[in-house]
């Protein structure tokens, strides 16, 4: 057989070949009773998205089914928890602004009488001390006081 004849009886064999594929795998399939066929919508039941945080979501912007873009807005989340925060650092900083003013504004006429009088409190007390602690000694030196033990 000559070799030009083997080259087309080959490509014809391979062309047989690949459309007797085609026909099997492509062809229409007849509709038949014990066929199955659904239409419809696959639903996504469980969605990651990206938030940071526990809060609840405050509002949703699309609907079951809605297409979205990627990058679109979702949900909003209830800021109470952050606002709060917010509040508690205004009021930290508030109080520490306070202690600034207090510190540069020096100590108050009040405060110095206060002060003196707490002194004056303290000088009684000394002063009744050592009178007491006189007293104890003379009695002790004349043997009209027993020895206190000392506290261990």
């Amino acid at each position: 057989m000559p070799k030009p004849l083997k080259v087309v009886l080959l490509v014809l064999c391979i062309a047989g070949g690949a459309y007797g594929v085609w026909w099997w795998e492509l062809r229409p399939q007849p509709k038949t009773a014990d066929t199955l066929y659904l239409y419809g919508n696959i639903d996504v039941r469980q969605v990651a998205l990206a938030i940071n945080g526990t809060e609840r979501i405050a509002k949703l912007m699309v609907e079951e089914g809605d297409l979205v873009q990627p990058g679109q807005l979702l949900a909003q989340l209830e800021l109470e928890s952050f606002q709060l925060a917010v509040e508690r650092a205004a009021a930290r900083v508030e109080t520490q602004r306070q202690v600034v003013a207090r510190l540069e504004a020096g100590t108050r006429p009040e405060e110095i009488r206060e002060a003196k009088a707490a002194l004056e409190a303290a000088q009684a007390v000394l002063d009744d001390a050592e009178a007491t602690l006189q007293s104890v000694t003379a009695l002790f030196e004349k043997n009209a006081a027993t020895p206190r033990p000392s506290p261990r």
